[in-house]
């Protein structure tokens, strides 16, 4: 070769003690920039485990909650059960404390729930005031120690937790409004209804059977122990009268009952308990015997509230006054 010529590139043979040693590749996983890369690898199976439990675990909570909601609500009312016009499907109550119940009218449209103490006469309001429902009166079926109510407004019917006082709506008449309401010992349900009379309702259902036509305006109904007589009174005048189931009549009983006598209730022995008012500001108690037709028993109480509606006592528990 010229020693003028300049070798090429490829023509200088590089040292073999200037060769660079190459490092050993590192794993991506020792990377920094590779640190979290790839992601580890899941078993399929263990990812569905750990899904349905995660499921499962808030199942657990919603029930959870809705159950403890639903145990702190009061007057669960199961859902009513017809067998003709008888509810025989709703929740078990309390046992009845032997107190009388009255409804007294509350301002305009208003009503209240009381509790009289039979010995000492002392009243205490059961639950809120009812703002807008006119309750015309109340009664038990004693079967079941229950307490019902119903509106005149129309024709509504209620049961009332005789803890709390508080108003389940159960069905409702299908005559208009009912200014006249009890329940038969056998848990049917009968009213009078304005303007056209007696009648047996059947609140799950869409018709009431009229028994008795009559433009008088009933007040007060309550039926004897066996079932067979049913007592009433009306609004517009001192009257007693029956009507017999058996033989499906009407007959004027007595006409020297207090003055508007409002609700009616039956003691033991079939002594009619009555409820009216003889000024405003007082609720007057009364005992009837409809076999020699007088007043052998009253009493009057005073009360921040003014008309009384109805009165229910539970003839097991002896005479209330």
């Amino acid at each position: 070769m010229n020693e003028n010529t300049i070798p090429e590139f490829n023509d200088v043979e590089t040292p073999s003690n200037l060769e660079i040693p190459q490092p050993s590749p590192l794993p991506l996983e020792q990377i920094p920039a590779f640190s979290n890369y790839p992601p580890p690898r899941r078993n399929p199976f263990t990812k569905i485990v750990y899904l349905s439990f995660l499921g499962f675990a808030f199942l657990i909570l919603i029930l959870g909650l809705y159950l403890k909601k639903t145990s702190t609500q009061t007057a669960i009312i199961q859902p009513p059960v017809s067998t003709n016009n008888a509810i025989t499907s709703i929740a078990t109550p309390p046992p009845n404390q032997c107190v009388l119940y009255a409804v007294l009218e509350s301002g305009d449209n208003d009503s209240q729930i009381i509790t009289i103490d039979p010995k000492t006469k002392a009243t205490t309001p059961l639950g809120d005031i009812q703002k807008g429902m006119q309750i015309e009166n109340i009664a038990f079926d004693l079967r079941t120690k229950t307490l019902f109510a119903n509106s005149s407004n129309a024709g509504q019917i209620y049961v009332i937790d005789i803890k709390t006082g508080i108003f389940s709506l159960i069905g409702q008449a299908h005559s208009g409004e009912i200014s006249g309401f009890t329940i038969h010992p056998n848990g049917s349900q009968w009213g009078w209804a304005k303007q056209k009379g007696l009648i047996e309702i059947y609140p799950l259902e869409q018709t009431d059977t009229l028994l008795y036509p009559s433009l008088k305006r009933g007040s007060a109904l309550t039926w004897d122990t066996a079932g067979t007589l049913l007592y009433g009174t009306f609004k517009d005048n001192n009257e007693l009268f029956t009507y017999d189931t058996n033989k499906k009549t009407y007959t004027p009983l007595a006409y020297n009952l207090p003055t508007a006598t409002r609700g009616l209730s039956m003691l033991s022995g079939d002594i009619l308990l009555g409820i009216n008012s003889e000024k405003e500001g007082t609720l007057h108690l009364y005992e009837f015997d409809p076999v020699n037709k007088l007043v052998t028993k009253e009493v009057t109480i005073e009360t921040p509230e003014s008309e009384p509606r109805g009165v229910a006592w539970d003839p097991s528990c002896g005479d209330p006054l």
